[in-house]
């Protein structure tokens, strides 16, 4: 039920798509320049070298083999992109450790910057799906910003850290499974699998933090608090959340993965926005319905916790009768 409903709640506030995605722009804008500005002088040094060219063209090629399938070189590709890795890495702990050490360092940080700033857009999208399905107010997106910035920066400070670090963690793990230890595998079993897995643990950090920014914005908590209450409600019915969660990640990598494949990457200027959108309304219809609170998913649709009145598909599509 929660995932139909967060359905018509994302049908309900798709307005917000466009200022999302208006913000992800700055965002995106603020990142790339940070980054240029940043790594570029450091990464002149690394890009002229043998053996940077010779990893990139390896990458290429394999990339390329894999977009065309060609499944009777990938093996061959793989085991020479692995020796120009290889190369790669010895060009530095030989000459040129400080400056890798140095490249890497600068690279996360502009990578938590603009982490950081996406998420004071999410924290500011959720903000406005709250208002929305409480009292079906259309709050303005700046100022809404404005209102929740210290929360926001705070909830940031500590959710993209400890985001960034499991993420990082769990692929680095799942690549040394499957393309070190389990390198006898096919390799399209082994991409399979590791993709498979890696839906399947992102999947298990959104159920684990579903209830941590409803607390933060309805449940006006502390972040301290938050943060301790959304952990130990989480464990209750996780499973039935995982699944929510899982087919939600599926749904959102398909749809990204089509737009790049099928609009050469313009869809994904709807896509993107919307597929964050779509994991705050879920979080929010969870939290609503885990609490025992009445929300809105449309003009006169209430969700009551006793009695539940969803609208038929025809009276969905068809909207309310004058």
């Amino acid at each position: 039920m929660n995932f139909k409903h967060s359905f018509h709640v994302f049908v309900d506030n798709f307005s917000i798509v466009y200022k999302h995605l208006l913000y992800g722009l700055i965002a995106t804008a603020i990142g790339v320049g940070l980054g240029c500005a940043v790594l570029i002088p450091a990464m002149n040094n690394i890009m002229g070298t043998s053996q940077y060219v010779a990893l990139h063209d390896s990458f290429g090629v394999l990339w390329t083999d894999i977009s065309n399938l060609e499944t009777e070189t990938m093996s061959e590709d793989l085991k020479v992109m692995r020796t120009a890795f290889k190369n790669f890495v010895h060009m530095f702990g030989s000459e040129k450790a400080g400056l890798l050490a140095l490249c890497v360092t600068l690279f996360i940080l502009v990578y938590l910057v603009y982490r950081f700033l996406v998420g004071l857009g999410n924290y500011t999208t959720g903000a406005l799906i709250s208002d929305k399905m409480t009292m079906q107010a259309k709050s303005p997106f700046i100022g809404t910003m404005i209102k929740n910035l210290g929360k926001a920066c705070v909830y940031n400070v500590i959710y993209v850290p400890i985001s960034f670090v499991y993420d990082a963690l769990c692929i680095v793990l799942l690549w040394a499974i499957f393309f070190r230890w389990l390198h006898f595998l096919p390799i399209l079993i082994k991409i399979f699998l590791f993709v498979t897995l890696l839906i399947g643990i992102t999947a298990v950090k959104l159920a684990f933090t579903v209830n941590w920014l409803p607390e933060l914005i309805y449940g006006r908590k502390s972040n301290r608090r938050a943060f301790v209450i959304n952990f130990r409600k989480s464990a209750h019915g996780f499973g039935r959340t995982f699944s929510d969660m899982l087919v939600i990640v599926l749904i959102i990598a398909s749809l990204n993965i089509a737009a790049v494949l099928f609009t050469f990457g313009a869809g994904l200027l709807i896509t993107i926005p919307a597929s964050y959108i779509a994991l705050i309304c879920y979080q929010f219809v969870h939290y609503y319905s885990s609490n025992g609170y009445k929300y809105c998913i449309g003009d006169d649709i209430i969700i009551g916790p006793d009695q539940e009145n969803p609208p038929t598909v025809e009276e969905f599509f068809k909207g309310k009768d004058d």
